[in-house]
């Protein structure tokens, strides 16, 4: 059980940010507070009048009693025993009807004759009242004001009660205090008292403990408490801490917005979810489960054309008290605009003598990217033997490996039936072709410089220009044209002029672990 009843230290307290919480919440007052977190009460809790007071799920539960007066009080010794302050956090669960029927919190109660000041739920037979309200009691000896405050079943509510006799701070004449509003945090504590009571010197001064008031004389009465904190001088300092906040009902404060995006293009849906404790997360697609999807956002990599006119929703749910609450997104409409666009050949690259890059604007189905059929590559001593054809990650570069080629020779790479993955499975143009050089040169972007990068043959040797950020730290930005080497090696390179397109324009030799933007390098 955690209850705090000492010196603490606390930075902050646990509601959630989105919550209104007493204004006392985080402040540091003489007092005592129990989150009921347990299956027991704590220390000096004690049951005067009849045992209708139980803990488990971390809640108090308030049953239907007889006798009367029924008080669960705090009795540490020593704190004062008139100025007294009780905040409850209360549900209502079953409420039948008749004077009987009565709950909520008290201050000032005498622990032998359990009789003391009370600020209770009531219903409509007496005080003049025609709904749910809210009223004083001195407990066998008169009630006091009621207050026009219809509570609702299965609610949760704060509750403030104090008692000052003559209050100076609140003009010297009234003796008791009290508020309610909603606990579900979106309700700010109001900033005065509600009702109030003179009851001395009419009558004495309530003097003994606080705590928590339970019904009388039989009836159906059931109740919760999960919080509970009693201010008073003599008490130990604490920090006002609830434990977990106010108990909120799951809820949805931000609706998923529709989308309309094209087809295999990212799809994704955000609703926000309130609720305390956090609610568990489900998306829906058309009403069915989606499997997996347990968090705030809803992703799709690639949005198919099955998925046109498709709806989504989050529903969220959590449990308080035994009570399961759910709550539900409306719905969001996606949109997927086919693609009726055929895949363009943007041209090729040798990746040494032995393999070339072939470069399409889309992806490109695998069955018929990997098809050797597709492709044929001409050189100046006739057709170049394909080996195999491999997608890379992006689907839309696709490296072949070939037979030798000679180094600086022009080929013509002819490319046919390539299909986009789209329903309508668009297809390449008739015969689609593009020029490239043999070379025992690779020319790749590092990091993705802008502007691309280009290798073209100039005389013995190359014209490589080329943009990037720098060379040297963790994430090289720059344009390589290169050989794999394995094993010692000699390598040597001229740089014949190298124009400068600013200040820091640099060009020379390195030898690189790998082809990150981080890997390893030395370079002159």
């Amino acid at each position: 059980m955690l209850v705090w009843a000492g010196l603490v230290s606390l930075l902050g307290h646990n509601l959630s940010a989105q919550s209104l919480a007493p204004v006392d919440v985080g402040t540091t007052v003489n007092g005592f507070q129990d989150d009921f977190d347990g299956t027991a009460l704590g220390p000096n809790w004690a049951v005067r009048g009849a045992s209708v007071f139980a803990v488990s799920n971390n809640v108090l539960h308030v049953t239907s009693a007889t006798g009367d007066p029924n008080h669960l009080l705090y009795e540490l010794p020593g704190y004062d025993s008139t100025v007294q302050e009780v905040l409850l956090r209360v549900r209502i669960v079953n409420f039948g009807s008749g004077d009987g029927l009565r709950g909520g919190a008290a201050v000032g109660v005498d622990p032998n004759s359990t009789q003391g000041i009370n600020y209770h739920f009531r219903d409509n037979t007496q005080d003049g009242q025609a709904a749910y309200h809210m009223s004083f009691l001195d407990d066998l000896r008169a009630w006091g004001p009621a207050q026009n405050f219809v509570w609702q079943a299965n609610t949760w509510y704060w509750l403030r009660l104090r008692q000052e006799p003559d209050a100076a701070t609140q003009g010297g004449v009234n003796d008791v205090f009290a508020k309610i509003w909603p606990a579900d945090g979106t309700v700010a504590e109001p900033a005065g008292w509600q009702l109030t009571w003179d009851y001395t010197p009419a009558i004495s001064v309530r003097a003994g403990y606080a705590g928590i008031a339970a019904s009388i004389a039989g009836g159906l009465l059931d109740f919760d408490v999960d919080y509970a904190l009693i201010k008073a001088a003599g008490l130990p300092s604490i920090v006002v801490s609830p434990q977990a906040g106010a108990q909120i009902p799951a809820g949805i404060n931000q609706q998923p917005a529709g989308l309309t995006v094209n087809e295999l293009a990212p799809a994704s849906f955000t609703a926000g979810a309130t609720g305390n404790p956090a609610p568990t997360l489900q998306w829906y697609r058309n009403n069915s489960v989606i499997p997996g999807a347990t968090n705030a956002t809803y992703s799709l990599s690639a949005a198919a054309m099955t998925n046109n006119n498709a709806t989504f929703k989050l529903v969220a749910a959590n449990v308080i008290s035994n009570i399961n609450y759910t709550a539900t997104s409306s719905n969001a409409t996606l949109t997927v605009v086919a693609d009726t666009n055929r895949p363009v050949l943007l041209g090729a690259q040798s990746l040494g003598l032995s393999q070339v890059q072939v470069t399409l604007s889309e992806r490109i189905t695998l069955a018929t990217a990997t098809n050797l059929a597709n492709y044929s590559i001409a050189g100046t001593n006739g057709a170049l033997a394909i080996f195999s054809a491999s997608p890379d990650s992006s689907q839309s570069n696709i490296v072949l490996s070939v037979g030798a080629m000679i180094d600086g020779a022009v080929y013509v790479v002819t490319v046919n039936n390539l299909a986009d993955p789209s329903a309508a499975g668009n297809i390449i143009a008739l015969n689609s072709q593009t020029n490239f050089l043999g070379s025992a040169y690779a020319l790749l972007a590092v990091g993705n410089p802008t502007p691309a990068g280009s290798q073209v043959p100039a005389g013995n040797g190359f014209n490589i220009a080329g943009g990037g950020a720098d060379l040297g730290g963790v994430s090289d930005q720059f344009q390589f044209s290169y050989q794999l080497r394995n094993g010692d090696f000699d390598f040597k390179v001229r740089i014949a002029s190298l124009s400068l397109a600013d200040a820091w324009s640099e060009a020379g030799l390195i030898a690189r672990e790998d082809l990150t933007p981080g890997a390893r390098s030395a370079a002159a």
